[in-house]
């Protein structure tokens, strides 16, 4: 396997080149930042088939909003996932795009399976956020992820008020549970979407995510065990317990 790193932002991909140096072919950084638009899907592929790639990994926080200046590679993706596509139908098209390409796609839950959030209470006081209510907040997450319009809510207040994740992301919702203006306690949930391809856009957290919750004051934080990515688990852990901060992970 030639393996070609598809990398957006945030710290998964930074981890990865870290875990894999001597696996990873080359590294293509995406997004406005990086050496390829969203939009340039064609010019991706053929700079992988260039760079001898046969394996393409996509990884890392990229924003739906600069999926824009289509080449002809985005225009397929576009047409073939449909007008109103969620990031989900988007991403199953792009993936068909490069498999027809005679690129095969891998996901980091394979490459780093020990990645993979583990089951329990990881961090702080798992009696704050009952057995009934994680899963009613990670059927709530995955109803959102279905309708394909995000894998994260939170609940403010008892009973709660519901905040849904967005195009801006889960950092975005997360921000804006920190408004005093919301009860506490505050939980986010977050889940795969049930129809996404697990190589690609698998829910991810790591110390950021506890840091920005732990400074919008959130109480706990709930996964789906197997189905979401863990980034420097061990750090992440020990700053939620700093912060008192609840880390849960629970059985799909």
């Amino acid at each position: 396997m030639r393996l070609g790193l598809v990398a957006g932002g945030g710290a998964l991909p930074e981890a990865v080149l870290l875990r894999l140096p001597d696996q990873i072919h080359h590294c293509f950084r995406v997004g406005a930042a990086g050496d390829f638009p969203l939009g340039s899907i064609a010019g991706l592929a053929a700079a992988a088939e260039e760079a001898g790639c046969d394996t393409l990994c996509f990884i890392g926080a990229v924003d739906r909003r600069d999926f824009t200046d289509l080449d002809e590679g985005g225009r397929w993706v576009r047409d073939q996932a449909g007008a109103d596509a969620g990031d989900s139908a988007l991403l199953d098209a792009l993936i068909s795009f490069v498999e027809s390409r005679g690129l095969a796609v891998v996901g980091v839950n394979t490459l780093c399976p020990d990645w993979l959030t583990p089951a329990g209470v990881l961090a702080g006081d798992g009696a704050l956020v009952g057995e009934a209510f994680r899963t009613a907040g990670l059927a709530r997450a995955r109803a959102l992820g279905l309708a394909d319009r995000g894998q994260a809510v939170i609940a403010c207040g008892k009973p709660p008020q519901w905040l849904e994740e967005d195009q801006s992301g889960t950092d975005a919702l997360i921000a804006r549970a920190g408004s005093d203006d919301l009860p506490a306690p505050k939980t986010l949930f977050k889940a795969a979407k049930p129809q996404q391809d697990p190589r690609i856009d698998l829910p991810a957290w790591g110390p950021d995510t506890v840091l920005r919750a732990a400074e919008a004051g959130l109480q706990a934080l709930v996964f789906e065990t197997g189905a979401s990515i863990a980034v420097d688990r061990e750090r992440a852990v020990d700053l939620a317990n700093g912060h008192g901060l609840a880390l849960i992970a629970v059985e799909a």
